[in-house]
């Protein structure tokens, strides 16, 4: 609670407590599943970016034989 109270300027926002223990029974859910969402994120972002080197290597390989093809025709 006090890094919640630590980020607000204190000019603009007053908590009271039943504020703040609202706040922190939101948040605290969200701790415990963190571990999980972190995992699924990191397998999701492996995923794309395994996908995203697929598609870089086909696109490279498309190139190259364009510029064979290209090369062939002009000789």
């Amino acid at each position: 609670s006090a890094f919640l109270v630590s980020c607000l300027p204190s000019s603009t926002y007053s908590l009271d407590v039943t504020t703040c223990v609202s706040i922190l029974s939101i948040i605290s859910p969200f701790k415990q599943i963190n571990p999980d969402l972190h995992s699924m994120l990191l397998q999701k972002f492996i995923d794309v970016m395994n996908e995203y080197n697929r598609i870089q290597l086909e696109y490279r390989e498309k190139c190259k034989d364009r510029i064979t093809r290209q090369l062939l025709i002009s000789e």
